[in-house]
């Protein structure tokens, strides 16, 4: 048998989860991306040969390169998750080595163009496994075929461009543009928390 005091704490509850759950922004997970190193392309999710890089890549003559396609940058899965195509490419004649978590590489950060500079938007959660953290190697005259979550949707358009910064390497990609929301372009500049998945 219930009593008028527990239906009465059990109402408080819900209309306290209620209202919290409003108060929640929507623009909260936007701000968290993942790069995935994705295993069902041709290349199988290892570095490839640069003779393999589609002829619509303009391949950088050394160095190491972060490349967002011009055309064709977005791919929509099945399950409607929508993603940009990014290649880790390097040109260089050294084995560089790429931080990873698992599927993903790690050290990615997202910078849009507002108020006149570059200013950081998304990062990428972590993980709470210490086991999950490891090096690829990477030799010369290969690339990594890398897709980036896209979860921004709205009527703004910015420019957008990707930073892989680890201990070995500090690589920006060409820019490219995305669509905001006003309330995601003013969170422009400021570091979203750090969290662990």
């Amino acid at each position: 048998m219930t009593t008028v005091g527990q239906v009465s704490t059990l109402l408080l509850i819900i209309s306290f989860l209620a209202g919290s759950l409003k108060a929640q922004s929507t623009s909260g997970w936007e701000r968290y991306t993942t790069a995935w190193v994705v295993r069902s392309t041709q290349y199988g999710g290892k570095p490839t040969s640069l003779t393999l890089l589609p002829k619509s890549l303009k391949r950088p003559k050394s160095g190491v390169r972060l490349v967002i396609p011009k055309k064709n940058m977005l791919v929509q899965h099945d399950n409607e998750s929508r993603y940009i195509k990014m290649y880790l490419i390097n040109s260089s004649s050294d084995t560089i080595l790429v931080d990873r978590a698992d599927a993903t590489v790690i050290g990615i950060s997202t910078e849009v163009f507002a108020d006149g500079e570059w200013k950081i938007f998304q990062t990428i959660t972590g993980s709470s496994c210490g086991n999950s953290y490891w090096k690829m190697t990477m030799q010369p005259k290969n690339f990594l075929y890398i897709e980036l979550e896209n979860k921004t949707k709205g009527p703004l358009k910015a420019l957008y461009r990707v930073r892989l910064k680890t201990a070995n390497l500090d690589v920006i990609s060409n820019a490219t543009t995305i669509y905001l929301t006003p309330e995601l372009l003013r969170l422009a500049g400021t570091t979203p928390p750090a969290i662990s998945l």
